[in-house]
């Protein structure tokens, strides 16, 4: 049975209309059961505490020791750290010592430091409510400054254009609108939008993008349109739907990709 009470009190953000706009169905599976963090999305997280609240990753972060839980001391041991540490993540102490790492290479980069410097908060939680649909939103930023919105990413490759199709695929322009538009709401500003892009891997590469005009803008329409098909989703009662809800709105187009476009032209 679908909570529809649950879902018109819930404050929507980034990442529940990043699921929605898969299907209703993927939204109330994101509703209902919360995914353990992935290793890559917990050193994402330690990296942004480290880099934006220097000092403070230890609050919502602790070392894992080992105990030896086929023994009893090591059962009580067990039990009695994880009652002490209650709320927080456990991590390996070789994740901690590779955050430290990508976090002093992040600070030693010039143009990141350039960026950094610039912001009055890291952090940010926004909430506001969309005019046009009555939906409750949440932002949650990394940093803002007077002109700028900054997004600390940690990635595969940081490479600019290997980062430009990864953040397509991880759907960042929605990100970039949800963030755009709190800022818009709160500020009544429209800052400009950079990527810090750190590498997990070695060389650890570090590179620094701005997003284009058009990048914001997409990400913009894309918000527009998941609140709208969102609120018709809720006001129909749809959120058992699949993705034949994408039907509701015409036919889906599946389009050629540029290489077989040019494979057609031949």
């Amino acid at each position: 049975m679908i909570d529809y009470e649950k879902i018109t009190n819930k404050v929507l953000s980034y990442s529940s209309l990043k699921e929605f706009r898969k299907s209703p169905e993927h939204f109330v599976q994101y509703l209902e059961k919360k995914k353990a963090p992935s290793e890559a999305m917990i050193l994402g997280s330690l990296v942004d505490r480290m880099v934006l609240t220097p000092g403070t990753w230890q609050d919502e972060f602790t070392v894992m020791p080992h105990f030896d839980r086929r023994t009893k001391e090591g059962k009580e041991g067990f039990a009695k750290f994880t009652e002490e540490n209650k709320g927080k993540t456990f991590v390996e102490e070789d994740v901690i010592i590779k955050a430290e790492f990508i976090t002093a290479k992040v600070m030693q980069n010039e143009q990141a430091k350039e960026i950094l410097s610039r912001l009055t908060q890291t952090q940010e939680t926004i909430f506001y409510t969309d005019k046009e649909t009555g939906l409750k939103m949440v932002a949650k930023l990394d940093g803002r400054g007077d002109n700028i919105i900054m997004d600390l990413k940690t990635c595969a490759s940081a490479d600019p254009e290997e980062f430009a199709k990864a953040a397509i695929n991880f759907g960042y322009p929605l990100q970039a609108g949800v963030y755009a538009e709190a800022v818009r709401n709160r500020f009544f500003k429209f800052p400009d939008y950079y990527f810090i892009c750190v590498e997990t891997s070695a060389p650890y590469g570090i590179s620094v993008c701005k997003a284009s005009d058009d990048f914001v803008e997409l990400g913009k329409q894309q918000l527009r349109k998941a609140l709208e098909e969102f609120k018709y989703c809720l006001d129909n009662k749809l959120f058992h739907q699949s993705y034949e809800f994408r039907n509701l709105f015409g036919p889906h187009i599946l389009e050629l990709p540029p290489w077989a476009k040019k494979g057609l032209e031949a």
